[in-house]
């Protein structure tokens, strides 16, 4: 059983001084989490936004149009978000809402996970901090905006981890609810959440507390494949593929991860150098090895997960795109972090201030990585990436925008957001590929479609109803089609 002290024996710091009352260290938690939140709604109400792309307006569509269990035409990525920003109904404010809430998330994961193997003391979020600041100045935006909001792994292991810190204070009820709501957000997230909980019960050598986190696992997992197995659309291609394609599938998600991740390749030499020079001196030293415990706790986990994902029939059917391995890197530099600040634990250093001016540095770097947040200049920025067609949408009276996938639905929202700007009651649908949710508000009625010109998608989806559209009008941007 571990100590509470933070001396050698639980692998915490071992100060020349007293350990501090454990009230202190709670107000630092509280501090920690209004720092990450605070860096989140900066991220969020900034040039981040220029990210955004159709994938991501789907969520933002659900909550503003036709709210439903899991992402439009899928069985898998839960509406949690979407749900909760439901009560927005300003289109510009439901977009930064979920974007807050799904950034301050993908900040706070690597908080929870170190938090849930280090629960004896604050200093250890040092870590957690480190990792976020190198995924805020080393790795490319777009990654990071597909981490942060794209997909749902920071929202998903947010609440997984908390669940097992929830889960390990005895809160089972509660622990349990969060894993439900992290198994319906991401039916995966247990093949991380189980190695994690073993290896975490095989480092401090007991089974306190082993089995009640693994029910809890295991039961949110069970919930998750309901979920998913009674959705109305079975979409995803469960089941692995043939072995004799396993090894070609991992180098192929090796080979088109390198590269799209990081702003530049050499950039992981910053996570890299810093973890193995941490792993030496804390061998040199004598300290506590339980920090580098968790560490390989962590890659082991990680390699797991890649082996695991590799291996999926669904994996291969979506080419190995890198978004299926960011779990995998989340324990990568989480655990280059910790071997990091492994040496620091000899240095007789005030817990939470450490922590705290950790975090306070991973604020400056989302400073530095995004400038100064400004909700004008975001909208600015969606109706110059988005708003090409929507004078002339707006102008048509056409219900439905038809046509690419990755036209429609960013016109689409623009076009939402202009009448919502104009106090118009009226509303602008799409009809493309995930455009069966709102099908039902128009399919009935006699209707005209708006396409981009020149789009070959455009009268497939029109002759897909069994319905004749002839072109009624062209504009500058658009061609108006109406039923006969």
């Amino acid at each position: 059983m571990r100590s509470k002290s933070l001396g050698t024996t639980s692998g915490e710091p071992a100060p020349a001084f007293s350990q501090p009352p454990r009230l202190t260290e709670k107000y630092a938690w509280y501090a920690v989490t209004a720092l990450i939140v605070v860096t989140g709604c900066w991220i969020s109400l900034g040039k981040f936004q220029q990210n955004q792309n159709a994938d991501s307006i789907v969520p933002v569509l659900v909550s503003l149009q036709h709210w439903k269990p899991f992402y439009w035409e899928t069985n898998r990525y839960g509406m949690l978000v979407p749900l909760l920003a439901i009560p927005f109904r300003h289109p510009l404010v439901n977009l930064i809402f979920q974007s807050i809430v799904s950034t301050c998330a993908g900040l706070a994961c690597s908080f929870l996970l170190v938090a849930y193997f280090f629960e004896d003391s604050i200093f250890w979020l040092t870590a957690a901090a480190l990792q976020n600041i190198w995924l805020l100045l080393l790795v490319s935006q777009p990654t990071q905006f597909d981490w942060f909001v794209d997909q749902c792994y920071g929202v998903s292991f947010a609440l997984a981890f908390a669940s097992l810190i929830l889960a390990e204070k005895r809160k089972t009820f509660l622990a349990l609810g969060l894993m439900i709501l992290c198994h319906w957000v991401n039916s995966a997230a247990f093949v991380i959440l189980i190695p994690l909980v073993l290896q975490r019960h095989l480092i401090d050598r007991h089974k306190r507390g082993l089995f009640r986190s693994l029910g809890v696992v295991l039961a949110g997992a069970a919930c998750g494949f309901l979920f998913m197995f009674t959705a109305r659309y079975q979409t995803t291609q469960s089941g692995l593929v043939s072995r004799d394609l396993w090894i070609s599938g991992w180098l192929a998600l090796l080979h088109t991860t390198q590269g799209a991740v990081l702003t530049k390749p050499i950039f992981a030499w910053w996570m890299f150098v810093p973890g193995a020079l941490g792993v030496i001196i804390t061998l040199l030293l004598g300290s506590s090895k339980r920090p580098l415990l968790v560490s390989l706790a962590f890659v082991n986990t990680g390699v797991l997960y890649w082996l695991f994902v590799g291996s999926l029939a669904w994996t291969r059917a979506n080419v190995y795109v890198p978004r299926y391995i960011y779990p995998a890197l989340l324990l990568f530099s989480t655990a280059a972090a910790l071997a990091a600040v492994a040496p620091l634990q000899r240095i007789p250093l005030q817990p939470g201030v450490t922590a705290l001016a950790a975090v306070a540095l991973m604020f400056v770097a989302a400073v530095f990585a995004f400038g100064r947040p400004s909700v004008s200049e975001v909208e600015r920025d969606l109706h110059r990436q988005f708003g090409a067609m929507t004078a002339e949408v707006l102008a048509s009276h056409a219900p439905i925008i038809t046509g690419s996938y990755w036209v429609v639905w960013p016109a689409v929202f623009d076009a939402n957001l202009a009448l919502y700007e104009q106090h118009e009651h009226r509303k602008v649908y799409g009809f493309t590929y995930r455009g069966s949710g709102t099908s039902p508000q128009w399919v009935r009625q006699k209707v005209c479609m708006d396409s981009s010109l020149h789009d070959p998608e455009a009268r497939n989806y029109m002759d897909s109803i069994g319905r004749h559209f002839h072109l009624e009008q062209t504009f500058g941007t658009i061609n108006m089609y109406c039923e006969n």
